[in-house]
């Protein structure tokens, strides 16, 4: 068998398997990325530097993560004031 002959051979069904198991780890870990933050995953009110007052126009009712109805916070553990601020404020 020559050089030529060695690289256009046909893949086994081991190669096969090796392939099919590396895409179905991609594809798990893409999964894992795109999950909204479980609960427990939260931080503290501390950890995040929350404070009940608004910062250079920063507020938790104009941050991407509040949820005003239950004054809840999507990273941030507890219950907020809509004026409160803290480091993982976003708009």
């Amino acid at each position: 068998m020559t050089d030529t002959d060695e690289k256009m051979k046909t893949p086994n069904r081991r190669d096969a398997l090796k392939g099919t198991a590396a895409l179905m780890g991609l594809i798990a870990a893409a999964g894992m990325l795109a999950r909204p933050t479980p609960a427990s995953a939260k931080i503290s009110k501390r950890a995040a530097g929350y404070v009940a007052s608004p910062r250079n126009g920063q507020k938790c009712a104009n941050c991407r993560w509040f949820y005003p109805r239950s004054r809840t916070c999507k990273v941030v553990s507890g219950t907020f004031s809509p004026n409160g601020w803290c480091r993982l404020w976003r708009r």
